[in-house]
């Protein structure tokens, strides 16, 4: 019974060593794109239909695969978290990867309306990643996140410690012992 506690106690405590060493990640770049290879917004068609994209979401529609799969950078030497997005009425910013503002939970165009002072303006200042508007010709980069595999090293270190476990235990039964 004790060599049972012992074994399993060794194998939890190797099996949380081995998870701890794959939480890391390693970012794979993959592409990139402007902010104004999208659609082109037409001021003198303020409410056309143009979808709005979070830069995550254009990420995984173009790069084929899932949100939680990409990292988005505006910078090409490392990954920041961060991406240039075009807002409607306003101009570029730099905002969070996952930053959503759309008109109507989708759209980047929204409609016009009276300021108060005569002018009219945007009633809704939406947010896209991926518009031609506002003369946007920022990059944003894109990398796969790809999860950290434990080194064969350290997988051989694990099974020979078991296997001398194993031998030690063997060692320690009496003879005619079941095993």
């Amino acid at each position: 019974m004790k060599l049972l506690k012992t074994f399993v106690t060794t194998a939890v405590l190797a099996g949380a060593l081995c998870s701890a060493q794959a939480a890391g990640y390693t970012y794979t770049y993959v592409g990139s794109w402007q902010v104004a290879d999208g659609e082109i917004f037409d001021l003198n068609n303020p409410e056309a239909p143009i979808l709005a994209y979070t830069a995550l979401e254009y990420a995984a529609w173009h790069f084929n695969g899932l949100q939680s799969e990409f990292a988005i950078s505006t910078s090409a030497t490392s990954v920041d978290h961060k991406a240039y997005y075009s807002v409607l009425g306003v101009g570029p910013v730099v905002q969070d990867e996952n930053y959503s503002s759309k008109y109507q939970g989708m759209y980047y165009a929204s409609p016009l309306v009276e300021n108060g002072v005569g002018d009219m303006t945007f009633s809704f200042a939406a947010a896209s990643a991926f518009v031609n508007d506002n003369f946007i010709n920022e990059t944003n980069y894109v990398y796969r996140i790809t999860a950290a595999v434990p080194e064969p090293d350290s997988l051989a270190l694990l099974m020979a410690g078991l296997g001398v476990l194993g031998a030690v235990a063997r060692r320690r039964q009496p003879p005619g012992a079941l095993p």
